[in-house]
């Protein structure tokens, strides 16, 4: 394209956006241009949806937990406590997790946790 196009396209869409404006404010809408403009709508609508689905990461599947070590089994909540209070004292600030007051977790929680955070523990 020249710049002589360019300028023209320029002034042909300040026409149609001029053209837009003054219909709007003063124009009528037929009940075919009602039809259209709500067929129009359905559309965009239709597409927006389309693209927020696509930008939306799909769902990894679930998987199935590993069966729960025996040694942790065999541990009572008070030493399923120390236990993780060892371990996250002895990672230091290296471990986090979000339930400070444990009360809320179950022992099977406990064992959970204390797996994760040394999984490759000897039973």
């Amino acid at each position: 394209m020249t710049g002589n196009d360019d300028k023209n396209l320029e002034i042909l869409d300040a026409i149609y956006n001029d053209a837009a404006l003054t219909e709007a404010e003063s124009g009528t809408a037929s009940p075919d241009d009602k039809k259209w403009a709500q067929g129009v709508r359905s559309n965009v609508q239709a597409r927006l949806a389309e693209m927020r689905r696509n930008l939306t990461p799909a769902v990894a599947p679930a998987k199935k937990a590993k069966p729960i070590r025996p040694s942790l089994l065999a541990l009572g909540r008070d030493a399923l406590v120390e236990r993780l209070t060892q371990l996250t004292q002895k990672m230091g600030g290296a471990v986090q997790f979000a339930h400070r007051h444990l009360a809320g977790l179950s022992d099977d929680d406990l064992r959970r946790l204390i797996d994760t955070l040394e999984p490759n523990a000897e039973d």
